[in-house]
């Protein structure tokens, strides 16, 4: 009876299809924790520090292809499902909205287009494979705390006000650990200084003021 209560109070903040989307998260992570036992250890390390070729030929350090598109896949729904709660409540047209749900497409797109600009520039280098590394495990990552905060902001709906700004501390901290991680891998495989520039405006900056340019005007409408 009480249970029943509860969901009826929620049901006007939370519908099925939100609900819905955070279950198929939570069960295609449980998927990736199947296939990989230290699932979570891994990506936390991973994110975290550089992994090297070597490191990721090992059996228990890797993470297979299968689980890798699993977990971009988690990635994809659970940023589209926080941004989501975050225009939910503002009207807007059917252009700005499906423009604004596919941002995180838009990363994923622009980031792996950018990895083969670089590959074609530069060849089969190591630090081509290593920031394919370091995109992937941001993608894993950022997959998690996309989700912990959609899933919190339906739980409370107090939490929808400052969604926006969880939402771009997440981003922040996904582009600032990229750049870190990719100077410091170049870097240490004395990549030339011009190659580390041209990974900056092409893997970065740029996509940082196609993003602005795009949905800066937009995004403005919700912050209050």
């Amino acid at each position: 009876m009480d249970h029943k209560m509860i969901l009826q109070l929620r049901e006007p903040q939370i519908t099925n299809g939100l609900l819905f989307c955070a279950l198929l998260c939570l069960a295609l992570i449980a998927l990736a924790r199947l296939n990989k036992e230290r699932l979570f250890v891994l990506v936390l390390q991973g994110f975290k520090r550089l992994k090297w070729q070597d490191q990721l030929i090992n059996e228990q350090e890797r993470i297979e292809n299968g689980t890798a598109l699993v977990l971009i896949l988690n990635f994809l729904i659970s940023g589209g499902l926080t941004i989501f709660q975050i225009i939910r409540r503002t009207p807007c047209s059917n252009v700005d909205f499906y423009l604004l749900l596919g941002i995180p497409l838009f990363i994923l797109l622009y980031w792996k287009s950018g990895q083969w600009l670089i590959t074609l520039l530069v060849g089969k280098h190591e630090v081509t494979r290593q920031i394919k590394f370091n995109t992937r495990f941001s993608f894993f990552f950022g997959g998690f705390l996309f989700l912990g905060v959609a899933i919190f902001s339906l739980l409370n709906v107090k939490l929808l006000d400052h969604l926006l700004i969880f939402a771009l501390a997440v981003f922040v901290i996904l582009l600032t650990a990229r750049i870190l991680k990719g100077i410091w891998s170049a870097y240490l495989l004395a990549v030339p200084w011009y190659y580390i520039i041209l990974y900056l405006c092409t893997l970065e900056v740029l996509p940082m003021l196609v993003l602005f340019g795009l949905y800066g005007d937009r995004f403005s409408s919700f912050v209050k």
